[in-house]
């Protein structure tokens, strides 16, 4: 039994190193992604989880998240499962800008980079939108399918990663 699951871990990573390697090599919008962003991704996938990676929110899609016209993913204060994810200077910097956000890349479901912000929504509640809609189409999500959002920090950056955890 001890074998299998080994065997299974190493198929995931092995897995997921192929689809990292497919995406960048298509190269679609922009560079590869960095060594250090597909080394934490596949520790997130083998459970190994530090500082650097904090699990933000762990929630079903509701029809707000699916909304067309919003083009939001809501992390609700009451859902957030770690609130601590931004740096001083990003705090700061959504506490005191007239328009406060922060540009962030998230890497969603298929492994695809996309530009998004982060907005403060019912503090300490915030949003990621402006580009959200295009993660939702290209992903094929649906109401009810569980996700998870991941903040990592690589060479003092703030990244997502979103995660099906869907049971299938």
């Amino acid at each position: 039994m001890e074998q299998k699951r080994e065997s299974d871990e190493k198929n995931s990573e092995i897995e997921l190193e192929a689809k990292m390697k497919m995406k960048n090599s298509r190269n679609q919008r922009g560079p590869e992604l960095p060594i250090e962003v597909v080394k934490k991704i596949k520790e997130i996938e083998r459970g190994e989880v530090d500082q650097s990676k904090i699990l933000v929110i762990r929630k079903p899609l509701s029809s707000y998240d699916l909304n067309k016209s919003d083009d939001c993913f809501f992390i609700p204060p009451a859902e957030m499962l770690n609130g601590d994810f931004l740096n001083r200077d990003e705090r700061v910097l959504l506490l005191t800008e007239q328009l406060p956000h922060l540009c962030v890349e998230l890497i969603d479901t298929k492994l695809e980079s996309h530009s998004v912000r982060l907005i403060p929504w019912y503090k300490p509640g915030y949003v990621v939108t402006k580009g959200w809609n295009f993660v939702v189409s290209s992903n094929k999500l649906e109401k009810g399918q569980i996700l998870e959002l991941w903040a990592l920090r690589v060479e003092k950056r703030l990244w997502f990663v979103l995660r099906d955890v869907t049971r299938k």
